[in-house]
């Protein structure tokens, strides 16, 4: 009987009169204010120039809900209803905003059927964005704007617990608190009274190359067995947030035991007791919302600058060389070391003198170099290759890849080689 009144509360509550409109009209807005404190954390360079374009403001906005040029327009959006039909039918948008990441891949929320979970509609999302950068940045970064209002809602107990919620019958005190109080957190300082102790101040971007794919103890799911094209950063984004959040306790269900983001164990948010149960509803007390959102909210606009960061590095990838130097005179075995973001393979090659490209074959599974970047290495034995044999030979290194998403980068690095010695002196008198 809960279940079928929770159904109908939730069908209720949501539906409204008239034929089209938006369901957050009366709501704060809680999502665009932390997809702009995202913008705001992130440092003064290209990135930020760009996204400045495009984010817009923590505002309302009062589209039809299918198009934008704006982050915080699309994160406003995302809960747009265009009828009270789609709310009879189940196919409103705000149906596929949960995800229980132990219950798989596809977890979502079971109500008129079972739903995609947000993790698959961000990553829809995000091909439509990728597709779009190139010829309308605008709608590319509204679409940008409705993945993070998912991953925001990944940060709240109730959507990584698959815990329905209403204004009626189950209201959800967390979400309700966050957004009437969401002024009181920002980018720049710590609430006064705060205890968080997840998110260091002045806040920044959550590093995604850094996130682990597979949580530990998270229900048994084998996350490393999923297909490459949906173990993707994006995904990890969305795991490591949601199985931070199911750490905590919603209305209805209680917290999880397994580990939180970068695979850290639930007893490092020290306050709060592992596997706390749910309270009975509606009986969470205001300091115990403020505990509970001085933690998720800000982690909640640090992944969404993590989305804006992962998609810029995508759209704008980088390889360079760490070794060698420009203009280095080299002999013997020449070390090759690269660094690239949102690269999972680079080729490297050379020529000699202006001659023919060599390649020296692709390096994948390279190690994590921190700033969002990966290491790759690879080398040549320029003796062995008959480079400075007679004297110093001008020889060029190539680096390069392109992305899982279609963007390329490259390198180039000039030195200069001389491996002539007194056997090889003696070789070229033999020849």
């Amino acid at each position: 009987m809960h279940g079928l009144l929770a159904l109908l509360a939730f069908l209720c509550a949501t539906a409204r009169a008239g034929d089209a409109g938006p369901t957050w009209s009366n709501d704060p807005p809680h999502h665009q204010h932390m997809a702009y404190q995202g913008y705001l954390m992130l440092p003064d360079s290209p990135i930020k120039t760009e996204i400045g374009h495009y984010i817009g403001e923590a505002r309302h906005y009062t589209g039809d809900g299918d198009s934008g040029s704006l982050i915080c327009e699309g994160a406003d959006e995302e809960d747009f209803v265009h009828n009270d039909w789609e709310i009879i039918t189940g196919t409103a948008r705000y149906f596929r905003h949960f995800w229980d990441p132990d219950g798989g891949y596809n977890a979502g929320i079971n109500i008129l059927g079972p739903h995609d979970s947000n993790v698959k509609t961000a990553q829809s999302y995000w091909g439509q964005a990728i597709s779009l950068y190139a010829t309308d940045p605008g709608t590319a970064y509204w679409h940008l704007g409705r993945m993070i209002h998912l991953i925001q809602d990944a940060c709240q107990p109730a959507h990584s617990h698959n815990d329905p919620h209403d204004d009626i019958v189950n209201p959800e005190q967390m979400e309700d608190f966050a957004a009437a109080h969401y002024t009181e957190w920002d980018a720049q300082k710590m609430r006064a009274g705060s205890v968080d102790q997840l998110s260091p101040y002045p806040l920044s971007a959550i590093d995604y190359e850094a996130l682990p794919a597979q949580i530990a103890n998270s229900g048994g799911i084998d996350y490393s067995t999923l297909p490459a094209a949906q173990r993707t950063r994006l995904f990890r984004l969305f795991l490591n947030a949601a199985e931070t959040a199911d750490d905590f306790e919603s209305e209805r269900v209680d917290a999880d035991v397994d580990s939180i983001q970068f695979n850290l164990p639930a007893s490092t948010i020290a306050w709060h007791a592992v596997g706390h149960p749910a309270p009975a509803p509606g009986s969470f007390t205001d300091a115990e919302l403020y505990l509970h959102a001085d933690t998720l909210v800000p982690l909640a606009m640090r992944y969404s600058a993590g989305i804006m960061v992962l998609f810029w590095d995508t759209t704008h990838p980088t390889v360079d060389f760490q070794y060698p130097a420009s203009g280095a005179a080299l002999r013997g075995v020449a070390s090759l070391r690269a660094r690239s973001r949102t690269m999972d393979a680079l080729a490297f090659s050379y020529r000699v003198n202006g001659g023919a490209w060599v390649s020296l074959g692709s390096v994948v599974n390279s190690a994590y170099a921190g700033d969002r970047r990966r290491r790759f290495n690879a080398s040549l034995d320029t003796r062995a290759a008959g480079i400075g044999l007679l004297g110093t030979d001008a020889v060029i290194f190539r680096v390069e890849g392109t992305n899982a998403d279609g963007f390329s980068a490259l390198a180039e690095v000039a030195v200069s080689v001389n491996n002539r010695s007194s056997a090889g002196e003696a070789w070229m008198s033999y020849q």
